[in-house]
């Protein structure tokens, strides 16, 4: 059993009012999409037909990306690359490859203008590495990516969120055995550091089943995964949580005469709410996905409960980081305080070293010292030393006294205090 739904342009067609209502929600779903689904249709058509016999390959949807007025094509499993302009109204291939066949079923995306690949099958081996095509070489470029160990396998599901690569477990093909592993194991690729991080979801539990990568979702909140003729999961970029199909019928009747490996002129779309499916005379069926959702399908996970592996971990590490950069701008702090305030400090001590040096006239101390036992303390007074540092009063006071008894001899004596063997008192003789 198959779902018939008439799309509305159909009803379109009876009335001119319908006619108006098709055409703005046209408008208003494809602001940025500057191409119809039938538009798309016709080319992907015509490009299968132009190239088929040179790539042997059959351009689909998941093998397209619409970049400004460009429409860029990649034939599924290999290299090349073809860009289709209205204005141009030829389909010209870009790229230089020689090699082809190693990433089957791989997830082609536009991120920052450039175009990527990433993961696949090919040559009895799956693999999960990113390429990116070079404007400039016109080849395809690896991408190094940090972590590539933790994720094996060819991802079954990956989904551009941001700046983020979500993949929802990975499929492993065994050549020895001629079987397959499937693993429910969560990743997230972070484009901007390019490093995989591995996530544990809340119902580890959880079969996933293979399917295609999915349909061209740029226009749209929701990515489509299943088969030709069939949705398995729905994930909806808004909330962030993928669906499971339980219930939902057959896109459309012809299903038994369909291979994924065949040209089946037979195209599915979503744009805004809708899965638009244009068969091959180019006629429409829509379905609103809100509604699919409600009808058939049962949430199986969302990305928000996703929390990294070893994530406490990266706590600590990531204090432990941040308590060393304080502890560093705190090193600089006090050094750079230490520096400019000793400056000023030993500047200081320089000018008063430097009064050292300068002469004495020690006739105007001479005068104002009476016979008697002066301490320390007093006789820095009279010399008028007493502001200096220790040090600095220490020698100019030697100076002070050598001075005045080079004028009068035995003028000043440094004798021990009775009362204090261990302090000196110093002597002024008439």
């Amino acid at each position: 059993m198959y779902l018939n739904i008439k799309h509305i342009i159909d009803k379109a067609i009876k009335s001119k009012i319908g006619v108006a209502v098709w055409f703005m929600f046209f408008q208003s779903s494809l602001i940025a999409f500057n191409y119809t689904p039938v538009e798309i249709a016709k080319i992907l058509n015509r490009a299968n037909a132009e190239t088929n016999k040179i790539t042997h390959s059959a351009i689909g949807e998941t093998d397209y990306i619409v970049s400004g007025d460009s429409l860029f094509l990649n034939p599924d499993g290999t290299h090349y690359l073809y860009s289709y302009l209205p204005s141009r109204n030829t389909i010209l291939r870009l790229d230089h490859s020689q090699f082809h066949g190693h990433h089957f079923a791989r997830h082609l995306f536009l991120y920052h203008g450039e175009i990527y690949a990433f993961g696949g099958y090919g040559f009895w081996n799956d693999h999960a590495k990113l390429i990116k095509f070079d404007k400039r070489t016109k080849e395809w470029e690896l991408v190094m990516v940090k972590n590539n160990d933790v994720l094996t396998g060819k991802p079954i599901m990956s989904i551009l969120q941001g700046d983020s690569l979500f993949i929802y477990g990975t499929i492993q093909h065994h050549v020895n055995f001629q079987g397959t592993s499937i693993s429910t194991n969560c990743y997230v690729l972070d484009l901007k550091k390019l490093a995989f991080s591995e996530f544990k979801r809340v119902t580890p539990n959880l079969e996933i089943q293979s399917c295609s990568q999915g349909f061209n979702n740029q226009f749209s909140k929701f990515v489509i995964f299943g088969t030709p003729n069939s949705i398995m999961y729905i994930f909806d970029k808004s909330k962030r949580t993928i669906y499971k199909n339980a219930s939902g019928p057959s896109l459309w009747h012809e299903s038994n005469v369909l291979k994924i490996d065949v040209v089946d002129s037979i195209y599915r779309f979503t744009v805004g709410n809708e899965l638009i499916t244009v068969l091959s005379d180019l006629t429409v069926d829509s379905i609103n996905l809100n509604n699919y959702l409600e009808l058939y399908c049962f949430e199986e996970s969302k990305f928000n409960d996703w929390t990294p592996k070893g994530s406490e971990i990266k706590w600590i590490e990531f204090i432990y980081k941040y308590v060393i950069l304080i502890l560093v701008i705190l090193v600089v702090f006090l050094g750079y305080h230490f520096l400019s305030t000793g400056g000023i400090y030993n500047r200081k001590i320089l000018n008063q070293y430097r009064q050292l040096e300068e002469e004495m006239d020690v006739l105007d101390y001479v005068d104002t010292l009476k016979e008697n036992l002066f301490s320390e303390h007093e006789i820095d007074l009279t010399f008028r030393i007493y502001h200096l540092p220790s040090q600095v009063r220490k020698i100019k006071r030697s100076q002070i006294i050598n001075a005045i008894n080079v004028l009068q001899p035995g003028k000043i004596e440094k004798v021990i205090n009775p009362k204090r063997i261990n302090q000196f008192l110093y002597k002024v003789n008439a």
